[in-house]
């Protein structure tokens, strides 16, 4: 979605499924809770996540903070030319929850603003615009960078076309 903080992928290749899941469990690493930028560990792997089955879990392994790294959720299926692999990438569920309280707040204020100051031009006037501006473009810029990152990745891992559903 252009918009939004989500995205539905489709990746279409000649590989196996077993050819995939090892590959994937080449390129990712268990989880981790806690992570340091001051004692940064040696890089074994781009990515953390599992594989179980024909589904898995990812999200990009990063040394710096960001809290719209997108999760990316996939299923694998097989076909007769090939294999196809639908990812879904979104934030983490707090994320969202912060962010609707953050769009709900802003709105919030731009009715205030509006109906206390009665359309005046004061100088709290753009201030809930402002913020309103600001957290759509930290999310969304947060989201789209690392989602950019992803996708390029993951489309020469399996060596496939994407297509955005």
């Amino acid at each position: 979605m252009l918009f939004l903080p989500f995205e539905k992928l489709t990746y279409t290749t000649l590989l196996s499924e077993n050819e995939i899941c090892n590959r994937i469990n080449c390129l990712t690493k268990a989880s981790r809770a806690f992570r340091s930028k001051y004692y940064p560990e040696i890089k074994i792997s781009e990515y953390e996540g599992e594989v179980i089955g024909a589904t898995f879990d990812l999200r990009r392994a990063i040394w710096y903070r960001n809290s719209f790294l997108p999760l990316m959720s996939g299923t694998i299926e097989t076909t007769v030319p090939g294999t196809i692999l639908k990812v879904k990438m979104q934030m983490h569920l707090a994320v969202m929850i912060f962010m609707c309280i953050w769009f709900a707040g802003t709105l919030f204020g731009t009715v205030a603003v509006f109906s206390f100051q009665r359309f005046a031009m004061g100088t709290y006037f753009p201030l809930p615009f402002v913020l309103l501006l600001a957290g759509y473009g930290m999310m969304m810029l947060g989201f789209k960078l690392e989602s950019r990152k992803a996708k390029n990745d993951l489309q020469k891992l399996f060596e496939a076309e994407m297509t955005e559903v």
